[in-house]
C-alpha cells in the first residue's frame, strides 16, 4: 500500500466516522486498530499497545481527575456568584464596569476550573441578566462572557495544558506560566476595548445608577468570600510555579481546598460530593479513552508515513516556516470548529508539534500557540462551542445569530493578542525564563 493511500483510507474513514455520530473515542480506536490490523497485521497491535502503555503510564496523567474534581467542587460551592458580585459592586460605577468584571470574574474563575465550558455557562446565568438589567448594549455584554469565559482553555490549571504536555512531552509548569501570562494579556485586551468604546459611547455600557451603588465598607464586606477560592488559587499555582510541588501534587492540594470551599459556603453535602465525583469518572474515563485510541490512530497515521508526508509538505512550502505556521493554525482553527478541543490536543498536536520544532519554533512558544488557537476555535462561529453554551444557557434564549454578531468583535481582539504572541514571543515566555532558569 502506497503511502498516499494508506493516509487517505486512515483520514476518510476516520471523518465518516465522526460525522455518523459515534462516539468520538470509538471511532478514533476503531480507525487506528482495524486498518493497520487488516494491512500491517498483529504485529502493529503490539507496538500500538506498547505506546499506549507508555502513554498512560505517565504521573503527570493523575492530576486529570484530579483537577476535574477541584473545578466541580468550586462550581458547586456558589464562589462564582459571589466572585461576580464582588467584582461588580467595585467597578460597577464604571461606564462598561459590569462587562469588564465579566472578564475579571471569568479570569479567576479559570484560574479556579480549567474548563471553558463552566465559566461561559455561569456566567451566562449570573452576569449576562446584570448587565442586560442595566442596559448594557447586548453585543457587548455577551461577547464580554463568550470572550472571558474561553479564557478556561487557557489559564491553567487547565486540562488541556496538561494533556498536551503529556502528549507532545513539554512542560506542564512551564506551560502554565505561560499560560497564566497569555490569559492575563488577553483579558487585559478585552477589558480594554469594552473601557475604550464606554468611554467614547456614553450610552454603550452605562455606569450603574447612583442608588445602586454601595459604600466601600459593604465593598470590603462582599469581598471576603474572595478570600478562600484565591488562597486555592494561590496555593495551587504558587506551588507549582515555585517548584514546591509537581502539578499532580498540586492537583490534590487543590481538590482539599474546594472541599474547605465547599464547607464554608454550607454546600458541602453528599450530594454535591457524589455529582463532583460520578461526572469526574465520567469525564475522566471519556479523556482516558481518547488518549488510548489517539495513541494507536498516531501509530497508524505514522506507520502509513503519513507524518513524513505532512513534514515534506509544510518545510517545502514556498516563505519558509512562517507560511507553515498559518497554514497548521488554520488546519487546527477549522479542527476546532468541528471536533472537541480534547480530542484536537491528543490527536493533532502530537503529529504536528515535532514538525514545528523541527522547523525552528520553540516547543514551548509553539504549544502556547496552540493552546491560543484552541480558545479561537472556541468562540469562533459558525460553530464554537462557547456560542451554543452561551445561546443555550441564556435566560430567555437568544437567538444563535445574535451570539455570532457577538463574537466578532472579540474574536478579532483574540486574534490581535495572538498576533502579539507571534511577533513578540517573549511577551509570553519571559516570566517562564524567569522561573525556570
Amino acid at each position: 500500500m502506497s503511502a498516499e493511500f494508506g493516509v487517505i483510507l486512515l483520514v476518510g474513514l476516520l471523518m465518516v466516522g465522526i460525522f455518523s455520530g459515534i462516539p468520538l473515542a470509538w471511532v478514533i480506536g476503531f480507525v487506528g486498530i482495524a486498518v493497520p490490523l487488516v494491512v500491517w497485521g498483529p504485529s502493529f497491535v503490539a507496538v500500538a499497545v506498547t505506546q499506549a502503555y507508555d502513554m498512560v503510564n505517565n504521573w503527570v496523567l493523575i492530576a486529570v481527575p484530579l483537577f476535574i474534581l477541584m473545578s466541580l467542587l468550586l462550581d458547586k460551592s456558589g464562589m462564582m456568584a459571589d466572585m461576580y458580585r464582588a467584582a461588580y459592586q467595585w467597578s460597577g460605577p464604571l461606564r462598561g464596569g459590569l462587562a469588564v468584571a465579566t472578564v475579571f470574574a471569568c479570569t479567576i474563575f479559570a484560574a479556579c476550573v480549567g474548563v471553558a465550558a463552566g465559566g461561559v455557562v455561569t456566567m451566562t446565568i449570573v452576569a449576562l441578566p446584570h448587565m442586560l438589567k442595566y442596559s448594557y448594549d447586548r453585543k457587548i455584554a455577551m461577547g464580554s462572557i463568550l470572550a472571558g469565559g474561553t479564557l478556561g482553555q487557557l489559564i491553567p490549571p487547565s486540562i488541556l495544558i496538561v494533556l498536551y504536555g503529556v502528549v507532545c512531552q513539554v512542560s506542564v509548569g512551564q506551560m502554565f506560566v505561560a499560560g497564566f501570562t497569555a490569559g492575563i494579556w488577553l483579558a487585559l485586551i478585552y477589558s480594554s476595548y469594552i473601557l475604550v468604546r464606554s468611554y467614547f459611547q456614553k450610552g454603550l455600557c452605562p455606569a450603574l445608577p447612583v442608588e445602586d451603588r454601595i459604600g466601600f465598607r459593604k465593598k470590603i464586606r462582599g469581598s471576603i468570600s474572595l478570600i478562600l477560592p484565591a488562597l486555592v488559587v494561590i496555593v495551587v499555582l504558587g506551588s507549582i510555579f515555585s517548584g514546591a510541588a509537581s502539578p499532580t501534587e498540586a492537583s490534590a492540594v487543590g481538590v482539599v481546598g474546594a472541599l474547605c470551599c465547599c464547607a464554608v459556603n454550607r454546600q458541602l453535602n453528599w450530594k454535591n460530593v457524589k455529582d463532583s465525583l460520578l461526572e469526574t469518572l465520567n469525564l475522566s474515563g471519556m479523556i482516558g479513552w481518547l488518549l488510548l485510541a489517539s495513541v494507536c490512530l498516531a501509530s497508524a497515521f505514522v506507520a502509513a508515513g503519513g507524518q513524513d508526508m505532512v513534514t515534506q509538505f509544510l518545510t517545502t512550502m514556498p516563505g519558509g516556516k512562517w507560511p507553515a505556521l498559518a497554514v497548521v493554525l488554520i488546519f487546527v482553527i477549522i479542527m476546532g470548529m468541528f471536533l472537541d478541543t480534547t480530542c484536537i490536543v491528543v490527536v493533532a498536536a502530537p503529529l504536528l508539534a515535532p514538525i514545528m520544532v523541527k522547523m525552528g519554533f520553540d516547543a514551548l512558544w509553539f504549544a502556547m500557540i496552540f493552546q491560543i488557537i484552541l480558545q479561537t476555535a472556541y468562540l469562533s462561529p459558525p460553530f464554537g462551542w462557547s456560542l451554543f453554551y452561551l445561546s443555550g444557557a441564556a435566560k430567555p434564549p437568544v437567538k444563535l445569530s445574535e451570539v455570532y454578531s457577538a463574537a466578532w468583535a472579540f474574536l478579532v481582539l483574540q486574534i490581535l493578542g495572538m498576533l502579539i504572541f507571534i511577533i513578540w514571543p517573549n511577551s509570553i515566555l519571559w516570566p517562564v525564563h524567569l522561573l525556570f532558569k
